[in-house]
């Protein structure tokens, strides 16, 4: 992998609960290259708060129609292995990604619920959970799905490594393993099931 990744995946209300009980779980077998578990910030349940409050809203004022059956948004910020920062440097990234999705969202910084956890794998991509809320205050906002938003996460995502690390995504040389590549077909076969595995745990 050469460059930074940031992945996203809606969730449901029950699917943020398992979400949130598995990011904590450090005894998950998902998590046997797992050494520490860190809470970086943000607040689960203002999120999961933010959705009941919708809800109730939605049926005091009798709307039809199908109701907005996610909460929020799974976002995953991976780096490449071998490059390991500090959770007070993960803890940046979270800021300047907020910083940047208020920015692009017109939606004040105070108002964005989030929840946000290391883990912190030494043999493995270091990487950090997101749970990013999509109701601030208790009302619907599009613009925490959108694609403009992601790209944000992306921009604030590398931006703060290079400040911080002086890594980038753009120049970065992936350090050799001494394995050999693996056949196109099997790769994506093995991501395939990566993939299916992280969504069963969302849903």
């Amino acid at each position: 992998m050469k460059n930074w990744i940031v992945k996203a995946k809606p969730l449901t209300k029950k699917g943020a609960e398992k979400h949130q009980d598995y990011l904590l779980d450090i005894n998950n077998k998902s998590h046997a290259a797992t050494e520490n578990i860190i809470h970086l910030s943000g607040d689960f349940d203002k999120i999961m708060e933010e959705h009941d409050l919708l809800m109730m809203t939605r049926f005091q004022n009798n709307k039809g129609g199908r109701p907005p059956k996610n909460v929020g948004r799974s976002l995953v910020f991976s780096l490449p292995k071998g490059i390991r920062p500090s959770p007070e440097t993960w803890s940046k990234v979270i800021n300047n990604t907020l910083n940047e999705i208020s920015k692009v969202t017109n939606i004040p910084k105070e108002d964005l619920s989030h929840f946000a956890v290391l883990h912190d794998e030494p043999t493995k991509n270091s990487h950090i959970h997101m749970l990013l809320g999509q109701n601030p205050n208790g009302i619907y906002n599009k613009k925490l799905t959108n694609t403009t938003m992601i790209t944000a996460c992306k921009i604030a995502f590398n931006r703060t490594i290079k400040e911080e690390m002086n890594l980038s995504n753009e120049v970065h040389i992936p350090k050799k393993t001494g394995v050999k590549d693996m056949p196109l077909w099997q790769f994506r076969a093995k991501k395939k099931l990566e993939d299916m595995k992280e969504l069963k745990v969302l849903l």
